[in-house]
């Protein structure tokens, strides 16, 4: 583990971002086989390929580097990665069938989009069981880890980001500290708030706040 923060590499684009890859240790055999298409149909794409490693980046807004908050937060997700996976599985799981609810509530006349979106799962309840979060393995894909300089204890929060087939214009990340769910957001959103991110998750769970969260 004393060479994790060996590894990073400084981004040549944002100065604050620490970059190295790592073997995937967890959704190994995800991936978005099956994704939304803005005319409403489910787009199939079997050669997908699921990458071995994935990138994990420490992001640096204190300024002073990759650090112990880094390291320990890498090292407790390593010891407990199962249990990362299971949390992130029921909260993804909760974000899909939040979205076929929400459907059943929206009038397509009000939005068109709303008659492309049910189409595309009336598609997928076609070929996937949705009443099962096994269906995830082909609606997402992890795409980065990363660790952030801020968190509740000297561990840093760790935001997983991840391109997922009902939204690949968005995707979805997931912030967790010491295995818990703290929050979810479309990508970038929680990796780019820096000093702020504790008070920018509050807010979110204050309208979307799922049993199994770790309130703040």
């Amino acid at each position: 583990m004393d060479k994790f923060i060996d590894r990073l590499v400084q981004d040549q684009d944002i100065e604050s971002w620490y970059v190295a890859t790592f073997d995937k240790k967890i959704f190994k055999d995800s991936g978005v086989y099956l994704s939304f298409r803005c005319d409403g149909y489910c787009d199939l794409d079997p050669d997908f390929e699921i990458s071995e490693e994935v990138s994990v980046t420490a992001i640096d807004d204190m300024g002073s580097g990759p650090s112990l908050i880094h390291e320990k937060a890498w090292r407790n997700f390593l010891e407990h990665a199962k249990n990362y996976e299971k949390e992130l599985i029921r909260k993804l799981w909760a974000i899909v069938s939040s979205e076929i609810d929400l459907l059943d509530f929206q009038e397509e006349d009000l939005d068109p989009m709303n008659g492309k979106k049910q189409n595309f799962w009336d598609q997928l309840r076609v070929k996937l069981d949705l009443s099962s979060s096994d269906c995830l393995k082909s609606q997402v894909h992890l795409e980065s880890i990363n660790l952030l300089d801020h968190g509740l204890s000297e561990i840093g929060i760790i935001v997983f980001a991840f391109s997922v087939g009902w939204d690949d214009e968005h995707g979805v990340e997931i912030a967790m500290h010491e295995g818990r769910v703290l929050a979810a957001s479309s990508s970038g959103d929680l990796t780019t708030r820096r000093t702020n991110i504790i008070e920018h998750l509050k807010c979110i769970q204050e309208f979307n706040f799922d049993e199994g969260d770790y309130r703040l």
